[in-house]
């Protein structure tokens, strides 16, 4: 038998095991959470918990065989006409560059930094 004929039965049984858990621990919260006024979001998150994992456990079962090739290549289409010339960008290379606003920032902070050290004196 393949693991294809055997899915269903093997994710039916594991499925009503998870199942089958989850209402004891939706018994053992709702023992826990005894007289909350909260019980029924409780409850509804219990309950979607083990929705989530019976569909998480689907998908790992489902996906866990799939194999993943690389495919060829496809066809290429025909090449477009081509564009009008745009106009030159300004852009000139032998231009004093301009600074940045951090160049310009740590420029001011250095002439406007202070040495606060005591001098130091050698001994003679």
């Amino acid at each position: 038998m393949s693991y294809q004929t055997l899915f269903t039965p093997i994710f039916i049984i594991i499925a009503l095991g998870i199942f089958i858990a989850g209402l004891v621990g939706m018994q053992i919260l709702d023992r826990i959470f005894y007289g909350s006024k909260n019980i029924n979001a409780i409850r509804m998150f219990a309950l979607s918990l083990i929705v989530n994992i019976i569909i998480l456990l689907f998908l790992i079962m489902s996906f866990s065989k799939v194999k993943f090739a690389v495919g060829g290549i496809g066809p290429q289409g025909n090449k477009g006409d081509r564009g009008m010339e745009g106009s030159p960008g300004g852009l000139t290379l032998c231009k004093v560059k301009p600074q940045t606003a951090q160049e310009k920032k740590a420029n001011i902070k250095s002439s406007n930094y202070i040495d606060m050290k005591p001098p130091f004196l050698e001994d003679v």
